[in-house]
């Protein structure tokens, strides 16, 4: 595992081992601006095992895409309606996963992170990542990453990136869509007041 504090005169350097890590079939540990992720390619399934096994993860449970751009989202299968795509336009980039119908079945969890450093390398890598918050299964998400290198048991990212204590450390609220209105999974630093002024507006 190679760790890295990410400052300015390293930045672009910084993007890029992250961008050629990921190509790599790499997995990453990442900050946000909620909570620090673990993350892989979406598309790598290899890479998401790993998370699983690294986080003790139930298999069940499906990743978030991390998206820069709404475009970017459909191209990946994400279909949006009026409502969905009224509330990525108020919230996003921000702290809001948005879950949405996917065109080949299923669901997908969609978060456009307000963060310039992975938001900067999911446009270099040209798609979209899986993200997981980087924590053991069960337990808070780490603030900080000085006791890193002995967290996890079961493997570890390949490449970490250190931004500095999480301050807010709150996780991102997640918002599902359903026939008969709004479903909060998991109430973050969006409330969901907020939501509902959103689509009553």
């Amino acid at each position: 595992m190679k760790k890295s504090i990410l400052a300015l005169h390293n930045y672009n350097q910084l993007v890029e081992n992250v961008v050629n890590s990921l190509n790599s079939n790499g997995v990453v540990l990442l900050p946000t601006e909620t909570v620090y992720g673990l993350m892989t390619c979406y598309e790598n399934e290899a890479g998401k095992e790993r998370i699983i096994q690294i986080k003790n993860r139930p298999e069940s449970k499906l990743f978030q895409m991390l998206i820069s751009s709404l475009k970017q989202a459909e191209e990946a299968g994400a279909v949006f309606d009026e409502r969905s795509r009224k509330l990525a336009e108020k919230f996003w980039p921000g702290a809001m996963t948005l879950i949405v119908p996917g065109k080949n079945g299923g669901t997908i969890g969609l978060r456009l992170p307000d963060h310039k450093f992975v938001c900067d390398v999911i446009d270099q890598l040209n798609k979209p990542l899986a993200a997981t918050s980087a924590n053991l299964s069960g337990l808070p998400p780490v603030k900080e990453l000085s006791g890193i290198d002995n967290y996890f048991v079961n493997g570890q990212p390949d490449l970490v990136i250190d931004e500095g204590e999480r301050v807010d450390n709150t996780a991102s609220t997640v918002v599902l869509l359903c026939d008969n209105g709004v479903k909060i999974l998991r109430e973050g630093i969006i409330t969901e007041a907020e939501i509902n002024n959103c689509l009553d507006a």
